[in-house]
């Protein structure tokens, strides 16, 4: 997803509704990406270009897997992820890609990233804290345990199938 310039919105299918739909309102996303079992939960239909990452699978494939030639900036939008709602209505907070490379960037004084780290990932991807687990995988080449990643490549192509890039 980064690759291509896009920013991400992590939405959680086992959350309600209704907080998918302000979510989905709020962020007004050019795609989604999910899978076809959820296709019929996905409160927004016609309003999104849709990509079912498996029964889109082979258009992914068969598209190109080579970086899409786009310039990122520090300044550009990664992802926007929404607070609880605890005191009201959930809230997107946009985060940039400076802000993520700044908070690797500072705690590498107290943590020795490296290549073998597995890192642990027990919660919704949709919470903040996933952020940490995905950018620290992706940054230095370590692995996450206890779920599954979708690499870039298949992210990309999935963005190429949808005529974004």
């Amino acid at each position: 997803m980064l690759k291509t310039g896009g920013a991400y919105v992590p939405v959680d299918p086992t959350c309600p509704r209704e907080r998918i739909v302000g979510m989905l309102a709020d962020a007004r996303p050019a795609v989604l990406l999910t899978d076809s079992h959820l296709f019929d939960e996905i409160p927004v239909k016609g309003v999104l270009h849709i990509v079912c990452l498996d029964s889109d699978a082979a258009k992914i494939d068969a598209a190109s897997s080579e970086n899409p030639e786009v310039e990122v900036e520090p300044n550009h939008l990664m992802y926007v992820i929404f607070t609880s709602g605890s005191m009201g209505q959930p809230k997107g907070v946009m985060v940039t890609h400076h802000n993520v490379s700044r908070l690797f960037d500072s705690m590498r004084k107290w943590v020795d990233f490296r290549s073998d780290d597995v890192w642990s990932f027990y919660h919704s991807y949709a919470f903040g804290y996933s952020t940490w687990v995905d950018m620290g995988c992706a940054t230095t080449r370590g692995q996450a345990g206890n779920h599954s990643v979708r690499s870039d490549i298949i992210a990309a192509r999935a963005l190429r199938v949808a005529r974004v890039v």
